[in-house]
Parts: structure tokens; C-alpha cells; sequence
């Protein structure tokens, strides 16, 4: 057997019984450099923090002896926390320590375990399949959104044209209710003149009866005056039923007053040429 090869034999056996010795092979993550054979792990007091804290302790590979801790100071948590990185029944420790000395954050570098980074990435595309659920589902909501708005626009516009009708069917429902109120005020003043033209009538012609039987004669001018009254009368129930063609000025209420009034004068002159004709002379 060589020289080498009983080197290689003795490295092989120490390698294979280190754990039973309690010895180990202290690695450090960055480049995965080792550091030496830790041959225990020993707690000891920080005086600074007032806790225990693990240190490890072996020889080098320059054959010198080391000590470092296997935890580092947190000071957001205010404790200790251990830097090994993995520790089996191989007997490999590694810290994720960069150099012995510090407790800077830039003085460690972390990897995860191959289980967790597996479960981790199993966590990731979970995740990304529920961002893309969820960016599915906010493309929908906000398609539900702007058709939302739409139809929220289209009713208030609904609104704006159904507020318009109402308003327009109560002009108008009033504008008829008028309507049939000056219907129902024109048939009656229509009803009241017809009267009026008849009572009229009865009057001239019971005074043109009693001229006769009086022998009097009534002047042309009288005459035509009754006349013309008594066919205005006439014309002027003939428009308010719609039926004539003359125009009226003024409300129907003033037309009558005026008629009134004209009527009573032409009675008045009437009965006044009646006094002043000469009495009738005997046969």
C-alpha cells in the first residue's frame, strides 16, 4: 500500500468515526471554506449582554487553535440566534458566519435549506398562481366597475328624462283641468248670453207690440239700433260655441257687461222717443 493511499484510508477512517469522537468539519457559507476540525461546542457567558451564548472550538487547518461563536447578537430581537447552517450525523457544521470576528449584518451570509427552498418555491408558484387568480379576478371587478358606472349613468339619464315627463304631464294634466274649467265657464256664459238674446228678444218684441197697439211708429234709427243689438247678441253667443266667425276683444265677461249696458241704453232711447211720439188721433 502506498503513501498515499494510507492517507487517504486514515482520512476515510477519520472521517467515518469523527462522530463517535465528537469531532467535525466547520465550514463556512461563503465559498463553502472550511475552517478546521471543531473537536466541541462550549457555552460560555457574554458579560457584555448578560446571557450564555455557544462557542465552537478546534484546530485549524494551519494547525493553530480557534474559537467563534455559533450565534449572533440581534439587537432587534435583543438575543442570541445560531449561525449553523446544517449539522447532521455526518458530523459537518456550518456557520453562516464570513469571518470569525462581527456582528454586522455583511458578516453573514445565509442559505436555506434544500427542504425549505424546496417548500419555498413550492409556496412561490402557489403564489404566483393566486396573483394571477387575483389579477384575473381585479380585471373583472373592474370590468364590473365601468359597467357599473355605465348603467349607473344610463338611469340617472332615465331619471333626468322620466323626472321630465312627470313634470311635463303635470304642466299638461293642469294646462287640461284649465282648459275644461274655461270649457265649463264659456258653456255657461254661452247658456247666460243665449238667455240673454232671448230675453232681449222677447222684450223688443213685446214693446214693437205695444207701439202697434198704441199706434205709435218707431224712428228708422231706433230700429236699426235694436236690430244691430239684437243680432250682436246673436253673433256673439254663435262665437263662444265656436260656431261664428267674429272676433272678440276682451274677456267674455267684459263682452256681456258691455252688451248689458248697450241694451239697457237702446231701452232707455226707446222709451224715450215712445214719451215724446204725438198721441194717436181719433178716426
Amino acid at each position: 500500500m502506498g503513501k498515499e493511499e494510507r492517507v487517504l484510508n486514515s482520512l476515510l477512517f477519520g472521517l467515518k468515526h469523527a462522530r463517535e469522537c465528537g469531532f467535525s468539519i466547520l465550514l463556512r457559507t461563503e465559498n463553502f471554506v472550511p475552517v478546521g476540525i471543531m473537536t466541541a461546542k462550549k457555552p460560555e457567558m457574554d458579560v457584555s449582554k448578560g446571557k450564555t451564548r455557544l462557542w465552537a472550538l478546534g484546530i485549524g487547518l494551519d494547525g493553530k487553535v480557534f474559537k467563534e461563536p455559533l450565534d449572533r447578537y440581534n439587537a432587534s430581537t435583543q438575543d442570541f440566534e445560531s449561525v449553523l447552517f446544517v449539522e447532521n450525523d455526518y458530523g459537518i457544521a456550518v456557520t453562516c458566519r464570513r469571518k470569525p470576528e462581527g456582528e454586522d449584518e455583511d458578516n453573514f451570509l445565509y442559505f436555506d435549506n434544500p427542504y425549505d427552498a424546496a417548500e419555498v418555491r413550492k409556496m412561490a408558484s402557489d403564489l404566483a398562481a393566486k396573483d394571477r387568480t387575483i389579477a384575473s379576478m381585479n380585471r373583472k371587478l373592474e370590468e364590473m366597475r365601468n359597467l357599473r358606472d355605465f348603467w349607473l349613468q344610463q338611469a340617472d339619464a332615465f331619471g333626468e328624462e322620466v323626472r321630465n315627463y312627470r313634470e311635463q304631464v303635470s304642466r299638461l294634466s293642469k294646462e287640461v283641468a284649465l282648459l275644461r274649467s274655461q270649457i265649463e265657464l264659456y258653456k255657461r256664459m254661452a247658456w247666460a248670453t243665449e238667455v240673454l238674446a232671448t230675453e232681449i228678444e222677447a222684450l223688443l218684441r213685446k214693446a214693437l207690440e205695444e207701439a202697434q197697439e198704441k199706434g205709435e211708429f218707431l224712428g228708422a234709427e231706433a230700429i236699426n239700433k235694436v236690430i244691430m243689438a239684437s243680432r250682436k247678441v246673436r253673433e256673439f253667443s254663435e262665437e263662444i260655441r265656436g260656431t261664428g266667425g267674429m272676433a272678440v276683444s276682451g274677456t267674455m265677461e267684459e263682452e256681456i257687461v258691455k252688451m248689458r249696458k248697450r241694451l239697457e241704453s237702446i231701452e232707455e232711447e226707446m222709451k224715450t222717443k215712445q214719451k215724446a211720439a204725438p198721441a194717436p188721433t181719433a178716426a
